[in-house]
């Protein structure tokens, strides 16, 4: 039969033994409660002795029990003594160590954390000044770039070409500034300036856009309004390749069809004047040799263009020569009495402005741009 474990027969023994189990046990408490357990508060006297009797017994029935204990597990306690025995040794080892790494956290927490403490409040005002140098610095940057683009008002002949390109760089530079430093706006000096920069941004974009659009822009200009477009809206797409490709491209067709015009300065007759002009209208040809470099560049460039005025790169060769053969014919026109009398006739100007409808019909299928293109050919 399994005995009963200590805690169930202290509840079964003559003396009430739960008491001493209790998690709160006081013997100060318990000793009282023995006292009180033989006398009344109307005692004048105490007598020692039963309660006295009464610890000597219980503590008599608790060696019995702690003896019975013992005997019917000796087997389990001697064990548990070797297995204590045998981690007394690595406890020892331990202990060494352990207190070299509680005198080490100690010195960490002397000289390192107690550094750290003080040296806190430093770091705290350090960082404050360097944000205060960093804005002091953007402050400066803008207020110098504000100061490259004051009085600029778009439109006149110092702001364009080049000069149109690097206004836009600064005006992308301090937008740059105003989004990446939350600061400025709240500074009054900038408050103040910022309308001035929206207005000259949308300047920028609305000149360029107009300038795009007129026939008689020269390729330079186009060149660089279209760099204006790329630096104020990137998403424009506008890439230096397709530029430098298109400039070249126009800039061949229109070097052989005015060599081929200057053959009318040389021809004797009417008829021979009339058939060199139409022959070099008819000739005018976008140039087979530069399509590939502008084929893989026909995407980006039609993005670019198309927020203007929806034209393709064919459409940009044709207003280009188109220009250049309106300006070529008016000079022939002034400075050669031959050609003069061909495109002052009824005869020679209604063939010209057939071939040019022919030629332009080929490279462009907007009739509108068609009958624009064919006044510039036509010299009107």
């Amino acid at each position: 039969m399994t005995p009963l474990p200590l805690h169930l027969r202290l509840k079964t023994q003559y003396s009430d033994f739960t008491p001493l189990t209790a998690p709160d046990f006081a013997p100060s408490n318990h000793a009282n409660s023995l006292i009180l357990a033989t006398h009344d508060a109307s005692d004048t006297t105490i007598d020692l002795s039963v309660p006295l009797k009464k610890a000597e017994f219980m503590i008599e029935e608790v060696e019995s029990m702690l003896r019975d204990q013992v005997d019917t597990h000796y087997s389990e306690l001697i064990d548990g003594a070797r297995a204590n025995a045998s981690l007394l040794a690595p406890a020892k080892s331990l202990s060494t160590p352990l207190e070299t790494l509680q005198s080490t956290h100690t010195r960490l927490r002397d000289r390192v954390h107690a550094s750290y403490d003080k040296a806190a409040p430093l770091l705290d005002e350090t960082r404050r000044l360097q944000e205060i140098v960093v804005a002091m610095r953007v402050l400066v940057r803008y207020l110098y770039l504000a100061r490259r683009i004051e009085g600029v008002k778009v439109g006149e002949s110092g702001v364009e070409g080049d000069s149109g390109v690097q206004v836009a760089m600064t005006v992308s530079e301090l937008n740059h500034l105003l989004r990446t430093h939350p600061i400025l706006p709240t500074l009054l000096p900038i408050t103040h300036h910022t309308p001035h920069l929206h207005t000259l941004h949308h300047a920028l974009l609305t000149n360029s856009t107009r300038t795009l659009r007129t026939p008689s822009t020269p390729p330079a200009l186009i060149h660089s309004n279209l760099h204006i477009l790329k630096i104020l809206a990137p998403q424009a797409h506008v890439e230096q390749s397709v530029l430098t490709a298109l400039d070249a491209y126009v800039a061949f067709g229109v070097r052989e069809f005015a060599g081929g015009l200057d053959g009318a300065r040389r021809a004797g007759s009417d008829a021979a004047i009339l058939r060199a002009i139409t022959t070099a209208i008819q000739s005018l040809r976008p140039p087979a040799q530069l399509a590939e470099s502008l084929s893989t560049a026909t995407t980006s460039l039609s993005i670019s263009v198309a927020a203007l005025s929806g034209v393709s790169p064919i459409s940009y060769f044709w207003r280009e020569a188109g220009g250049e053969c309106g300006v070529k014919l008016r000079e022939m026109v002034r400075s050669h009495a031959g050609v003069r009398g061909v495109m002052t006739g009824v005869r020679g100007r209604g063939e010209v402005e057939r071939v040019v409808g022919e030629v332009v019909g080929w490279g462009d299928e907007r009739g509108r741009e068609r009958a624009v293109v064919a006044g510039w050919l036509s010299g009107r």
